[in-house]
């Protein structure tokens, strides 16, 4: 029952240094100038790169085993539930409101399921044919990008920081994790 008005921080400098760190405006619209390229080259070359694939795996003869669709489609699934409970919906009522059994969503997410098994397995044939292959110092390489080398960076924390830091690298450089960290560099 009221009109009001917004009052917007004026764009200069100070703007600029509030809001991202940056110089001066002009840093600030050369930051977002070359997030946006950067992003829009990234979405571009992931398109070309799944279309290839995609036309890769047309042409091949692969049948992945139904085992392993399954397989994929139960975590697909996991990945649903995951996404609904991270909304505060539960999988009940979104099977509830969209009109479907366990059974239905399984069948509709069975073909991406399938394509995405198939487009991995013709992937995976590519790298073993060019002789592609993670090291585990292409993941340790990784690791230290993530995290800086084990004896970095510790020195200038306090003891509880620094033994966090520790616990997390230790974390990451368990095997679940390094092959978790295989399969992303591999797909890389």
């Amino acid at each position: 029952k009221k009109i009001e008005t917004r009052d917007l921080p004026e764009l200069d400098d100070e703007f600029a240094k509030s809001a991202a760190d940056a110089g001066s405006l002009e840093d600030l619209r050369a930051q977002i100038r070359d997030d946006v390229h950067q992003g829009k080259t990234s979405e571009a070359r992931t398109s070309v790169v799944n279309r290839i694939i995609e036309q890769i795996a047309e042409g091949a003869e692969i049948d992945p085993p139904s085992v392993m669709i399954d397989e994929e489609v139960e975590h697909q699934l996991g990945h649903l539930k995951q996404n609904l409970a991270q909304s505060g919906t539960p999988y009940e009522a979104y099977l509830r409101i969209q009109g479907q059994t366990e059974d239905d969503v399984k069948a509709e997410l069975r073909p991406e399921a399938e394509r995405r098994l198939r487009n991995s397995l013709v992937l995976r044939e590519v790298a073993n044919r060019e002789g592609i292959e993670v090291t585990d110092e292409d993941i340790d390489a990784r690791l230290d990008e993530m995290f800086g080398p084990d004896d970095a960076g510790d020195d200038d924390a306090d003891e509880e920081t620094a033994a966090r830091r520790r616990q997390v690298r230790e974390m990451y450089r368990g095997d679940y994790f390094r092959n978790m960290m295989r399969n992303e560099l591999f797909d890389q």
